[in-house]
């Protein structure tokens, strides 16, 4: 079955139908017509314990054609991997994590914010949720957020960053705080919240209610690009190669008139050295951030021993050094591959901090349209990029490409991972309530670049 998320809620896709797939719920609601889900019936009921779908359907703030709960997953599994966009049926787990069912609904314990709870395992939920504010003490204040209940309707909570360890499965997710209306049942069933589907962005989970287990696998991928090294730089210049260079050679010449060529640069995502390699031929010090060791390799190979050159393999959230950089940059799409506002919040916070005061930021945000597919072929390159929406500003990016060597042999580019599109408003909020200053909009500079360009600076 093909997986997306709308708004946060985990929904399959049948033919033409939108189905909603809500391990939050005991029950199926529907038309009560029998659904045909991967050869499995499912039956669906007009109405139970006073709930009708036509009053549930009226409260969902998209379009859909049932809800299918726990109750007819029956003897088997269920895997879900958002990622890959796919929710299958499995056989019943021999072994895995322990869960339990309550209400008819799985709890998994796990730890937010360094406590121990037990939460609500539910694919319906957006967002996580606590019931006792408690576990938030210590947690950054992000902002209010709206949401809805198939009971309740639209509600509105503050939202707050917490770490959330499932078995530990570590993820940093944005977590609200439940409404009065379901507290008094939580309370009674001793459920501490909810773990809602920002946990499993990436990776597979597979709940067995049966046998009461489950199994959480992180992406097999690895980080994105590194298996692919050492043909990146040929195949994206073959494939972009003049726009490419065009936006390297504004960039740099952007940051030299902000810094002076003895001055240090923070390069996120610094990758091969795209931009970094420049730089350094000015006399700049460069820092090059990059999760890739693979990347990191290509750029240390292009400057060996070359004393202006660091290097940090890690991503940028984990970043500590305390106001040491005049400069960063985070271009060529790095921010897409923050897939939720905790990692954009914890990633423009580092930099932040890492900057001196009255530092600069040049950073890039890649627009919709450029979230398209790619085929483009020589005699030496054959390269197929594919882009999949998943819903919710979440994309699928696929490479199957090839490259001839100069020994005729071929290397291959394989690997798939997710990318997010972000929204102005909320990228822009979100450096801004940390402390950047929106110094310049560069966007017009960069026309045709597929993305916008900002100058922040720390203030």
């Amino acid at each position: 079955m093909k997986a997306i998320l709308k708004q946060g809620v985990l929904c399959v896709q049948c033919n033409s139908d939108t189905i909603i797939l809500d391990t939050g719920s005991p029950v199926s609601l529907g038309t009560g017509s029998v659904l045909d889900l991967d050869g499995i019936s499912i039956q669906t009921h007009r109405s139970i314990l006073g709930h009708t779908w036509q009053s549930v359907e009226e409260t969902i703030p998209f379009s859909a054609t049932a809800l299918v709960g726990t109750d007819q997953i029956g003897d088997r599994s269920i895997c879900i991997d958002i990622q890959k966009q796919y929710a299958t049926w499995g056989e019943l787990l021999n072994s895995g994590s322990p869960l339990e069912m309550i209400s008819g609904v799985p709890v998994i314990p796990a730890m937010l914010n360094g406590k121990s709870g037990h939460f609500f395992f539910d694919t319906g939920a957006s967002i996580c949720y606590v019931a006792n504010e408690s576990f938030l003490d210590g947690c950054e204040f992000v902002d209010h957020y709206e949401d809805f209940h198939p009971i309740l309707g639209k509600f509105t909570t503050k939202l707050f960053s917490a770490s959330l360890n499932m078995n530990e499965n570590i993820a940093n997710v944005d977590t609200g705080i439940l409404p009065n209306a379901l507290l008094s049942m939580m309370n009674a069933l001793g459920i501490d919240g909810i773990i809602g589907t920002n946990s499993i962005l990436s990776g597979e989970i597979q709940l067995d209610l049966t046998n009461h287990l489950y199994v959480f696998a992180d992406a097999d991928n690895g980080v994105p690009h590194d298996s692919w090294a050492h043909c990146y730089d040929e195949l994206f210049e073959a494939s972009f190669g003049s726009m490419l260079s065009h936006i390297t050679g504004l960039t740099v010449e952007l940051v030299s008139g902000l810094s002076e060529p003895s001055e240090s640069i923070l390069d996120v995502g610094a990758g091969t050295g795209r931009i970094s390699g420049p730089l350094l031929q000015r006399g700049f010090y460069v820092s090059a951030l990059d999760p890739s060791a693979g990347m990191l390799n290509q750029l240390r190979n292009r400057f060996p021993d070359h004393s202006n050159l660091e290097l940090f393999h890690q991503p940028i959230a984990t970043l500590k050094a305390n106001e040491r950089f005049n400069g960063a940059l985070c271009v060529f799409t790095v921010s897409s591959y923050w897939l939720d506002e905790a990692t954009l919040r914890d990633s423009l916070s580092a930099i932040y901090n890492a900057l001196l005061p009255g530092g600069w930021l040049i950073i890039d945000r890649t627009l919709r349209d450029a979230f398209a597919s790619t085929q483009f072929q020589t005699e030496k390159i054959q390269r197929q990029a594919t882009v999949e929406t998943l819903g919710d500003d979440i994309y699928r990016f696929t490479e199957k490409s090839k490259v001839i060597s100069s020994s005729n042999s071929i290397e291959e580019a394989n690997e798939s991972f997710l990318i997010r599109f972000w929204q102005e408003d909320i990228f822009l909020d979100h450096a801004l309530s940390i402390g950047f200053k929106l110094e310049q909009d560069l966007s017009h500079d960069f026309a045709g670049s597929g993305a916008s360009f900002y100058l922040l600076r720390k203030i």
